[in-house]
């Protein structure tokens, strides 16, 4: 197949075709076109401020929290941007909320001397109001126990003890991301299990983020295994779907930009679909292997949109499986969105 970084050239069209039979038997278990919501284009500012790019999704995202109600809870909202970078959603947040907010920026690197970060941490500073707190942490989402030893740590350090006593109603935890790429998605919904398996007394930190970088995610990884295998899917299956979701980044003709809603009274989000009451075999009723059509003939068949249109197929499902994950947690509003026209990595998970 075609040649890519991402290894997807190791796919035979064969293994292609049995991943497509797999996906249609189970495709109303399976997110499918999700609805396209950019409300960045709500803030006429946005429109002005040169390069567009990252602020009309950051905007977008801040405004979809503000639709959901997430930031809304009683208490003072605690941001944790987990795979800050140079936290460009966080510093995004603080200017809309006037600094009335926290942050904990949680990055895999050290900060650095990098100039855009040192400008972007000084303002979120700047912004802060006196009982409010801003820290970066250098540290691995791998560690299961990362989040909730972030948010103990915050609780205790908060410097009025009134809050230490009412964690629940006084510190409202947000995790968020914009762009968090591969395994890092699947390491943060684990870490987040594990707080719900030790933290009995409060409910996980609604979470949201925006994924991207499927063809990074690995078995050994993955939060949600078990969905796959329920499916019916192997080993082999999920490495093919894996590396298939490589194929949306090919450049096609995408025609649905225009069809974007931009009205908070318009907003629809697609809710997580139910899992089927049976598991799927791993063998296909009524297949065999002498109807696929011949891997050379397949591939030169195979055209550019359909490989798109099967990367995106792919990308969803791995998302899905996240959802159920979520679901397991203790999540009870999980949902989905395309929440910009700047990327084509546009999905936004949001569990509630």
């Amino acid at each position: 197949m075609e040649k890519s970084s991402a290894g997807v050239s190791t796919v035979s069209g064969e293994e292609v075709q049995v991943l497509v039979l797999k996906l249609e038997r189970c495709k109303g278990t399976l997110l499918s076109e999700l609805p396209l919501v950019d409300l960045s284009q709500q803030r006429d500012a946005v429109k002005k401020a040169p390069p567009p790019k990252h602020l009309v999704q950051t905007e977008s995202i801040f405004r979809h929290l503000e639709h959901l109600g997430i930031m809304s809870s009683q208490g003072v909202p605690c941001f944790i941007e987990l795979g800050c970078g140079t936290a460009k959603l966080s510093d995004h947040v603080s200017e809309r909320l006037g600094g009335q907010c926290s942050h904990v920026l949680i990055d895999k690197k050290a900060a650095s001397s990098f100039k855009a970060e040192r400008l972007r941490d000084g303002s979120i500073r700047h912004r802060l109001q006196p009982s409010h707190r801003f820290v970066r942490i250098a540290a691995d989402l791998q560690d299961k126990d990362l989040l909730r030893s972030v948010m103990l740590d915050e609780l205790t350090k908060t410097t009025s003890p009134s809050l230490k006593d009412t964690h629940a109603t006084k510190t409202n935890f947000i995790a968020i991301s914009k762009h968090l790429c591969g395994a890092a998605a699947d390491y943060a919904i684990q870490g987040l299990d594990y707080f719900a398996s030790v933290d009995t007394c409060h409910a996980p930190p609604p979470f949201v983020v925006a994924t991207c970088c499927h063809h990074r995610c690995e078995e050994v990884s993955f939060s949600n295994m078990d969905f796959f295998r329920y499916l019916g899917f192997s080993r082999r299956d999920f490495e093919v779907l894996q590396k298939v979701t490589h194929w949306f980044s090919i450049k096609v003709k995408r025609a649905d930009l225009d069809e974007a809603t931009n009205d908070e009274g318009g907003v629809q989000y697609a809710s997580l679909p139910p899992l089927p009451p049976e598991p799927f075999s791993m063998d296909i009723e009524g297949f065999s292997s002498s109807q696929l059509v011949p891997s050379q003939k397949f591939e030169r068949e195979f055209t550019r949109e359909e490989k798109a249109a099967l990367g995106k197929r792919c990308k969803l499902a791995l998302d899905t499986a996240r959802g159920h994950a979520l679901k397991r947690i203790g999540y009870s509003d999980i949902r989905f969105v395309r929440y910009t026209t700047h990327s084509l990595e546009d999905t936004l998970l949001i569990a509630m």
